[in-house]
């Protein structure tokens, strides 16, 4: 009987720890899939594969943890990846910069080749930065939030 008790415990747990385990820390860390920043007023760079986020000096206030992954779905022109933290992240002074990487040979106007944030599923263009040289192969974004980051293509220049 006690070892029928210890059974049903430890069976309690177990279960218990599978329920509350996917819940921590909105996703789950494998290797060298998830990067991990600590950055303040100093500001920082956080990369993974093909992306990079600058956070320049004086963009934030308080230190914060900053965590990226790229999202199993890509965005219309290439990968997607999203940057998070356990607290609300904003840059209210000076925004920060989004770096992706895209294939050049795909797309070969990089004056049409933007970075865009998805917000409720549909991808919004951002403004690139006032020095962007439009170097083929690299988009570049100017964010004053954290979110899911990708590269959408606009003939012309014009995005839907």
């Amino acid at each position: 009987m006690a070892s029928e008790r210890r059974s049903r415990s430890k069976a309690g747990w177990i279960l218990a720890l599978a329920i509350a385990g996917p819940g921590c820390g909105g996703f789950v860390e494998s290797g060298d899939d998830v990067r991990r920043l600590t950055v303040g007023e100093g500001g920082g760079t956080l990369a993974i594969d093909e992306f990079a986020l600058v956070v320049p000096p004086h963009a934030l206030a308080h230190t914060v943890t900053l965590s990226a992954h790229r999202e199993e779905t890509d965005a219309p022109a290439g990968p997607a990846f999203t940057i998070g933290s356990a607290d609300h992240v904003t840059f209210p002074s000076v925004a920060a910069t989004v770096k992706l990487h895209y294939d050049a040979a795909v797309h070969p106007h990089p004056a049409e080749v933007f970075v865009a944030v998805l917000v409720s599923n549909v991808w919004h263009r951002l403004d690139p930065p006032a020095s962007d040289p439009h170097t083929p192969g690299v988009a570049q974004g100017e964010t004053t939030e954290i979110g899911t980051f990708g590269v959408i293509e606009c003939p012309g220049g014009t995005c839907p």
